[in-house]
């Protein structure tokens, strides 16, 4: 990830004074401007992936796992950790969640009563090993590759059961098709990717839930950004352009995503895999305005200090949705899909979004519409298994009134170290609400260029006593 610019500024006059040999008080400087935050000593970040990753990663009971109503959550761990790593941030933090869940592999993949087969989930702690560069041929003491390929049958589909019953979906298949992909070309079982395509509807969508007849075939945001991802990955971009061509046409004017066509209200994590999707397919445009629909929804410096970084399910507020909304979006904010995403060079830390006090946190955002107030209450988080799109249950978890700052989406990308990845689509990056950032950094370099002005003044008047 590259420095903030407030970083930068104060290497750049920490340098200069270390050429001439001064001492300066440096302990205050915009790299630090909010003490008292755990961060781990990462300070603070204008960069919006970061920050929202820095939120999320304190969010952890014990810094290792979620904690949610119905008992701990492995699936929203893991997506923490995978938005960790596409941030770039929270190295520690990601380790040991990483090492908690390969303490828990069979508990996630088999559930309490020990006869699930939650495939998704198993796909999803395959993709954290590889992220977090760890063997996913014995993570946990278990071969997860073994695992997902017990779980092909003949037709190319990956099974799935849950309480019982049928529950493989296109999510499903497409991580257990991610996971094959970043594990080599020769693991893809092309009657896999097939059988995929094949769930295709006829506008070029993709369901989330698996049809038997065509005219029951429901497009939806959600599963057909999951697919988009997984068929490019694949090397399968021709079957997923219909698929890009659906997702800009139900494309909201303000840039968001609802689930499907007929869903009114859109949401974070519908949008966030959209993004990712259209950046994967080269489709920056439609990638950007989704980004900056993103960013109107991530509390800002004038929200509370606790809730600045996480990104709301509809609006800038902190809700029982919030965590699940905010991990999922973060790799879109980083401008990396899940075939993408690399742990490698992750810095340390738990950023929190930079605020300078004094400074105006009311930019508007350059969409060219204003954010909208939408009614109604978003969902709990999902069920965690790893194959299963956000509920759509009300929460119970009442909602603080944070007012955010308007995120402006000066780029739409820019989180995390660059890691090996396809062809670049879009070399843009995001930024949060003027904070008073740049202001403060061009205050720092110019301070620090008039002490040195000041220095070799006086350092030239000593010379010249000396020499008469």
């Amino acid at each position: 990830m590259a420095p903030s610019r407030g970083g930068r500024a104060a290497s750049l006059l920490a340098a200069i004074t270390a050429v001439l040999g001064l001492s300066l008080p440096l302990t205050q400087s915009v790299a630090h401007a909010n003490p008292g935050h755990n961060t781990g000593g990462a300070g603070s970040t204008a960069d919006p992936a970061a920050a929202a990753a820095g939120w999320a990663g304190r969010q952890l009971r014990d810094g290792e796992r979620v904690d949610g109503r119905g008992g701990v959550d492995y699936g929203l761990t893991a997506d923490i950790v995978l938005g960790l790593a596409s941030a770039g941030t929270g190295r520690e933090t990601a380790a040991k969640a990483t090492d908690w869940l390969a303490s828990k592999v069979d508990a996630y993949f088999r559930g309490d009563n020990g006869l699930d087969l939650n495939t998704g989930g198993l796909a999803k702690l395959a993709l954290v090993a590889q992220v977090q560069h760890r063997d996913p041929t014995n993570f946990g003491g278990r071969d997860l590759f073994q695992l997902l390929y017990e779980q092909l049958g003949d037709d190319g589909k990956f099974e799935a059961i849950q309480h019982g019953k049928d529950s493989a979906n296109t999510f499903t298949q497409s991580l257990a098709l991610l996971a094959l992909h970043r594990q080599g070309k020769d693991m893809i079982p092309e009657p896999a990717v097939d059988f995929l395509v094949r769930t295709r509807c006829a506008n070029g969508g993709f369901p989330v839930v698996y049809w038997a007849k065509p005219d029951e075939c429901k497009s939806d945001a959600d599963g057909t950004g999951i697919v988009v991802q997984a068929l490019i990955a694949v090397g399968r971009a021709a079957d997923a352009a219909p698929a890009l061509d659906w997702l800009e046409r139900i494309q909201n004017s303000e840039g968001g995503f609802s689930e499907t066509e007929s869903t009114a209200t859109p949401n974070a994590n519908s949008t966030a895999l959209a993004a990712q999707a259209l950046r994967a397919g080269g489709r920056a445009h439609a990638a950007d305005r989704a980004i900056s629909w993103l960013l109107a929804r991530q509390v800002g410096c004038s929200g509370k200090e606790e809730d600045r970084g996480a990104v709301g399910w509809e609006k800038p507020v902190v809700t029982g949705s919030t965590l699940r909304a905010t991990a999922q979006v973060i790799p879109a904010l980083a401008n990396r899909s899940l075939a993408e995403i690399d742990g490698a060079g992750a810095r340390p830390g738990l950023p929190v979004l930079l605020c300078v006090p004094g400074s105006s946190s009311s930019a508007p955002p350059t969409s060219s519409s204003s954010v909208p107030s939408i009614p109604g209450t978003p969902p709990t988080s999902g069920n965690g298994n790893g194959s299963t799109p956000p509920s759509t249950t009300a929460p119970s978890t009442p909602a603080r009134t944070t007012t955010a700052a308007p995120v402006a989406a000066v780029n739409a990308g820019g989180g995390g170290p660059v890691a090996p990845r396809p062809q670049a689509v879009s070399t843009r990056t995001t930024t949060l609400a003027k904070t008073g950032a740049a202001v403060d950094d061009l205050a720092l370099v110019g301070g620090g260029l008039v002490l040195v002005g000041v220095v070799l003044v006086v350092a030239g008047r000593t010379r010249r006593r000396a020499a008469r």
